[in-house]
């Protein structure tokens, strides 16, 4: 991505992001069980300032799989997403998970960038640091999740570990 309008970032915080990246795809193998297997594409528009980034399975669903997990049939499509958005929320027993769409979500909160789920019959948005959940009519075959990157955004992003007292003016 890098050369695409992404912020300027630290190793460290590259790593991190792209780690980040990896559970969602990670999640997307493991928790979809779809047939289909797992598409990503991935779009720059330098006029509009954006950098969107798609993964998509054809597999059962966040609705599916945490009502699995707690079986519990009455969740719903947005209950679910919602509670796989906390951090550490995770269907599988393996650790540390559960910090992908989390910490993507910061990161599009501090960038002014984008995140959409979308899932069954649910339908998930942050932007602007604001959480929309809107249910869906009709069924979407699998899970959608957009990373919306925001490449106006002139922030230089390190860890707070990274920063020194000498960085500071």
């Amino acid at each position: 991505m890098k050369g695409k309008g992404v912020p300027p970032m630290s190793e460290a915080v590259t790593r991190g992001f792209q780690k980040q990246l990896v559970e969602v795809f990670m999640n997307a193998a493991e928790h979809s069980s779809s047939k289909s297997g797992i598409f990503a594409c991935g779009q720059y528009f330098p006029r509009m300032n954006r950098l969107d980034f798609t993964i998509a399975d054809a597999g059962i669903g966040i609705r599916e799989k945490v009502q699995r997990y707690f079986n519990k049939p009455e969740i719903t499509a947005c209950q679910a997403i919602a509670w796989a958005m906390k951090r550490g929320h995770t269907t599988t027993s393996e650790q540390p998970r559960g910090l992908g769409l989390n910490l993507l979500r910061a990161f599009v909160d501090k960038n002014g960038g984008k995140l959409q789920i979308v899932s069954g019959q649910g339908y998930y948005e942050r932007s602007g640091s604001q959480n929309n959940f809107c249910p869906l009519d009709h069924e979407f075959p699998g899970t959608c999740v957009n990373i919306e990157v925001n490449t106006s955004d002139k922030t230089s992003y390190r860890l707070k570990s990274e920063v020194g007292s000498s960085d500071i003016c």
